[in-house]
């Protein structure tokens, strides 16, 4: 079905982009190398929205645009 009827922002196509791209970042590495892929990948994963709350916890608060009547 998906093979035919593929839309905007469908998650397979990412899934499939991101199948395409990492095998061969994996695909016959030393075990080393792979737990280090893995803490980079979690590292990045548990910064990203860190990084974010942070910054929006640090954002001056939004100007209101109601108007009181």
């Amino acid at each position: 079905m998906h093979a035919l009827v593929l839309w905007q922002g469908d998650i397979l196509d990412t899934y499939g982009l991101i199948g395409l791209v990492m095998p061969p970042l994996f695909l016959r590495r030393s075990d080393r190398t792979l737990k280090i892929w893995v803490v980079v990948l979690l590292a990045a994963g548990l910064l990203i929205p860190a990084i974010t709350m942070v910054s929006a916890l640090a954002a001056p608060p939004a100007k209101s645009t109601a108007t009181d009547t």
